[in-house]
């Protein structure tokens, strides 16, 4: 069954009347890492998010770095290898870039720091985590970025390293998993769970956010993956009041600046020195993505918005680093709060897992490199227990093995009637997904037309109704979209674009009304 919201009701449906060995909440990263390790091990798996998949923590670009990470040298070694395990794996998403690290008076420097204790501790290894290329004095620092502020600036060093669309990640990750067996569904939100006669969970009643009815689903584990409604979920769980949280969690803060032309053109990290925190800036076309690592020990509580104060103080942030530039609430245009677990490869579990007495697993997510090893492991606690439980042997994780998304050059695709410049577009950006998209793009050569808009715009929205589950426009634009589609041309392809979705997803009026608005109050902001 393809992973699209256009056979919706049947898949509800299926969902009836049989009891999974597994079912997760979440469709993150952490959630669909999940449940593409369950199901190639065989576990008949469901997974539910209230939203749209990938649309919560998972949030587009991440930068493939734990350097802020204090680790143990077994964690560091494995970690290492799973960099190039993703690099590999979604090479069509993957792309290699440079960044520099800036050291500011009075800060711990962790770059430095880290390379001498590795220096020291872990000798067999030479290669770094994040690959120094140069180290650089303040004048060199400002002929490579002019707008760096160079007030209290010491020195700075060129790294490389990666970044990967979270989003599309998940995304993949759960298409995998779907062609495995694995039945997907976004916008369906838990409300409530279902116990048995001994209070332990054994389903849950989830609403449909679409149409308002509610279904029942059965399953012999359920696994709490909401990411920062982590606790609305618990709340849900009446043996589980006490909302006890791990001893130490990452705070994650992303927040998106629209600039039109970004002030700096390469990675900028450094140490926020009033939180402690680890700081990391990425330009991007028409905006700056600024993302903050700040240890918690001991929380006691998660909130799901930043404060108005948290806004200030990275606005603030962007100042002290970037010289001449006015940063302002009005250039914010998104701000995302999530919470990850540190993960080690000698934990023991149970400081990362929450169990309730009723049976409710509860997680929160861990840096971009480590998801796939995290995930492994709470597979093989479920499957130990579902051992003792049902007497079924399921198999070791093998998704290091799994070619998710790679790239795939233009040679080796067959010669078709196609703009070669539309054709090495799609291509760079969907790489091994390209012959599926050339399908739809000929499809489209009427198509496009009759509700005039662009035959590789076209082909896109297809292919991403039919196989990767959109049902909004901004499913499409913010998550799903590969291809970087000129605003203005947007704007006059609306009509035709809400037309194209407005029949194939069967939307009522009310649906096209409302997803209008939206999308034009997005394409604004945008602008």
């Amino acid at each position: 069954m393809r992973l699209s919201n256009r056979n919706r009701e049947e898949t509800l449906q299926a969902l009836k009347g049989k009891t999974y060995d597994l079912l997760i909440i979440g469709g993150g990263l952490t959630g669909s890492s999940i449940a593409l390790d369950a199901a190639t091990r065989g576990m008949d798996t469901v997974l539910l998010d209230m939203a749209d998949f990938g649309s919560g923590g998972s949030y587009r670009q991440s930068m493939l770095s734990f350097e802020q990470g204090d680790y143990y040298y077994k964690t560091w070694k494995n970690l290492e290898k799973e960099k190039e395990t993703i690099a590999t794996n979604f090479s069509a998403l993957y792309q290699p870039t440079t960044g520099m690290y800036l050291k500011y008076r009075g800060d711990l420097d962790l770059k430095n720091f880290t390379n001498i204790k590795r220096g020291l501790l872990f000798p067999i290894r030479k290669k770094q985590s994040i690959h120094l290329t140069k180290t650089l004095r303040h004048k060199e620092i400002l002929e490579y970025e002019p707008k760096v502020n160079p007030k209290q600036l010491e020195r700075g060093y060129l790294f490389e390293n990666g970044l990967i669309n979270r989003s599309l990640m998940a995304i993949e990750l759960i298409k995998q998993a779907n062609q495995l067996g694995t039945a997907a569904v976004n916008y369906l939100r838990v409300t409530q769970f279902i116990y048995d006669q001994d209070d332990q969970i054994i389903g849950v009643v989830a609403e449909d956010q679409i149409n308002g009815d509610s279904v029942s689903i059965y399953a012999r584990r359920i696994i709490n993956a909401t990411g920062k409604y982590f606790n609305r979920i618990r709340k849900l769980d009446v043996s589980d009041q006490q909302q006890q949280l791990p001893p130490i969690l990452n705070k994650k803060t992303i927040m998106y600046l629209n600039t039109p032309i970004p002030p700096i053109n390469r990675i900028l990290s450094f140490n926020d020195a009033k939180r402690d925190a680890y700081v990391t800036i990425i330009p991007a076309k028409g905006n700056l993505l600024l993302t903050s690592v700040e240890k918690l020990v001991q929380p006691t509580t998660l909130s799901s918005q930043p404060l108005e104060s948290d806004i200030d103080h990275y606005l603030n942030l962007l100042k002290q680093v970037i010289k001449d530039e006015e940063f302002t609430v009005n250039d914010v245009t998104d701000v995302n709060l999530t919470y990850e677990v540190q993960y080690e490869s000698n934990n023991d579990l149970s400081s990362l897992v929450m169990v309730s007495d009723a049976g409710l697993i509860s997680v929160l997510g861990t840096g971009t490199e480590a998801y796939r090893l995290y995930a492994g492991e709470i597979v093989d606690m479920i499957a130990k227990g579902l051992k003792k439980e049902v007497n079924i042997l399921y198999s070791n994780s093998e998704t290091n093995v799994l070619t998710i998304n790679k790239k795939k050059e233009i040679e080796e695709l067959e010669t078709l009637t196609i703009d070669q410049e539309d054709l090495a577009q799609l291509t760079k950006v969907y790489g091994d997904r390209t012959p599926q998209l050339l399908e739809y793009y000929h499809h489209c050569e009427m198509k496009h037309t009759a509700y005039e808009i662009n035959q590789l715009l076209c082909a896109e929205l297809l292919y991403s109704i039919e196989h990767t589950a959109i049902y909004t426009p901004l499913d499409f634009f913010v998550r799903r979209s590969r291809i970087d589609h000129n605003l203005d041309e947007i704007k006059q392809q609306t009509t035709g674009i809400l037309n194209l979705l407005e029949k194939k997803l069967a939307w009522t009026k009310e649906e096209r009304s409302y997803f209008e608005r939206e999308l034009k109050i997005w394409l604004t902001e945008q602008s």
